[in-house]
């Protein structure tokens, strides 16, 4: 079994925090993996950065937290019992609720047509294994940045629609 989490080049750039407003909550990420060593490695990892970070074994209980929890990213691995990666993706981008939820295909499948294959359900990012803490870091911040923007867009666009509305009832 390859390692799940590469150990960084002597002198490697720092990654920069997750990003937050002063006043907002830790950015959840959720962890999609079979493998509990991997679910372990990558809780710590995110932790150890400020994330909150949440796992689930395979994609039908991720299904089912979504119901419940909200998260800024997911990451997903690709081979699971019960509901592997792909049914997973494609649930997840079906549903409008789920949808704006960036995922992120962690794997270590990494030939062009499965990452073309992920991207083309939804997927924003593919991130092969054995990974590198640094390069993790990154994409999960620029990820979680990407869905608090969405977020922030979506909420003044319905604050604009109730400003609109409350003055065409006047």
């Amino acid at each position: 079994m390859r390692a799940l989490l590469r150990e960084g080049e002597p002198g490697a750039p720092e990654v920069a925090e997750p990003p937050r407003a002063a006043s907002a909550e830790p950015a959840s990420v959720l962890i999609v993996d079979d493998d509990p060593i991997n679910r372990d490695l990558l809780t710590r990892h995110l932790t150890a950065r400020g994330y909150r970070a949440l796992s689930m074994e395979h994609g039908r209980w991720a299904i089912e937290i979504l119901e419940t929890e909200q998260v800024d990213l997911i990451l997903l691995d690709l081979d699971m019992p019960k509901m592997n990666g792909y049914e997973t993706l494609e649930r997840l981008k079906a549903d409008p609720q789920l949808a704006t939820i960036p995922v992120i295909v962690v794997s270590a499948a990494d030939a062009a047509d499965v990452v073309i294959r992920c991207v083309r359900l939804g997927a924003q990012d593919y991130v092969g294994k054995p990974l590198d803490p640094a390069v993790l870091s990154a994409r999960v911040a620029a990820g979680v940045a990407w869905k608090r923007e969405r977020d922030r867009e979506r909420a003044y666009l319905r604050e604009l629609e109730q400003h609109v509305q409350g003055s065409a009832s006047s």
